[in-house]
């Protein structure tokens, strides 16, 4: 048992050796990337061909886009992350961000996945990734979302979606959760694109996630998506002009270098812009940046006590600008007045006040 582990160790190691040498083949700024060497590892050479031969799409006038027919797409699961990154690679090579190539149309895409079993080894490692309290048998309530994975991807690599998979931005995250989802629990998992929203930004997708259980819905949630334009700015857009949090306010929070990594292991999100400096640079980031659904699921941890015991969650936050890692926020909490109880929270740089995270958290009835 400990020799396994040990060999696992070695591997990962050596992993971490090859990317950290092909990092050093890549200090120049993201517009005038050098040419990477075969010392480079396959995935980034790849990531980087995919995204020089993507073509140019037209980003649509502001405002809510048409979605095609509404069509189901075959359930299957891409396994592991070779699969799921070989498939986002092939897509991105013929798809644009932010744009639509001529005579192409979002289209409705749905896919269900029945009696999903839920693996509590994959439970317990995410749970850890992110800090948060697990007993081995009522999920938190941010995790269900994790379920969905596997189901996104597919949607995103269909050849009906037209745009590129790659360096999509979660801006914002909603989810209702009346009773915990238990490990032993076979849900039934929807998802589908709901709506589109064009603005000078790029392209805006709204996912839709229910999982049910006995034909109930135990965890729904909406995530946006955004297929950044080109002449977009920056990844983060601007940050608000703001001032240093005082010393002593709010939770501390602090994002390790290797969160993305840990996350990606443990849920199958991959994407490329939340794990190493060399795959961040490729889209726009000077470093990695956080997970919303890290980057959420321990503020929720942070302020679990001050939640009534025993009832549902919900929560609707924006994520704005990126939490680059390593980095450390502040959680600034503030009750609300209202039934059910809730709270409005903030998510800040210490230093700047440069706003992570806004929005509330809160109980729901169940």
């Amino acid at each position: 048992m400990g020799g396994s582990r040990d060999r696992a160790d070695e591997g990962g190691q050596r992993v971490d050796d090859r990317w950290r040498s092909a990092e050093r083949t890549l200090r120049q700024p993201v517009s005038h990337p050098p040419a990477l060497g075969e010392e480079a590892p396959l995935p980034v050479r790849l990531l980087r061909a995919a995204l020089l031969s993507a073509p140019d799409g037209a980003l649509p006038e502001p405002g809510p886009l048409d979605l095609g027919s509404p069509r189901d797409v075959a359930s299957r699961t891409t396994r592991g992350r070779r699969g799921w990154l070989r498939a986002l690679w092939a897509a991105a090579q013929t798809r644009p961000q932010g744009g639509l190539l001529d005579g192409a149309a979002l289209p409705a895409l749905a896919t269900t996945a029945r009696r999903v079993e839920i693996d509590p080894k994959a439970a317990s490692r995410a749970a850890a990734a992110c800090g948060v309290t697990y007993d081995g048998r009522a999920l938190p309530p941010a995790w269900p979302e994790v379920l969905f994975v596997p189901l996104l991807a597919q949607l995103l690599v269909d050849p009906a979606f037209p745009l590129s998979p790659l360096g999509l931005i979660h801006t914002r995250q909603r989810f209702s959760a009346p009773r915990p989802l238990r490990s032993t629990e076979r849900p039934d998992l929807r998802c589908w694109i709901d709506r589109a929203r064009a603005s000078d930004r790029g392209i805006t997708l709204t996912v839709g996630m229910v999982a049910s259980v006995e034909g109930r819905a135990v965890w729904t949630g909406e995530a946006d998506l955004l297929s950044r334009a080109p002449t977009a700015r920056t990844p983060g857009g601007r940050a608000r002009a703001a001032k240093p949090v005082p010393r002593g306010q709010g939770l501390p929070l602090v994002a390790p270098a290797d969160a993305g990594r840990r996350y990606a292991r443990a849920t199958g999100d991959w994407s490329p812009h939340h794990l190493w400096p060399i795959t961040a640079r490729l889209l726009g980031y000077p470093r990695p940046i956080a997970h919303g659904m890290w980057t959420l699921a321990r503020c929720l941890e942070l302020v679990a006590d001050r939640l009534p015991r025993g009832e549902g969650v919900r929560a609707d936050v924006r994520f704005q600008v990126p939490l680059s890692l390593p980095g450390r926020a502040v959680l600034l909490a503030s009750e609300l007045v209202g039934a059910p109880p809730h709270l409005t929270v903030r998510l800040l740089d210490p230093d700047t006040g440069a706003p992570h995270l806004r929005g509330e958290i809160g109980s729901c009835a169940g």
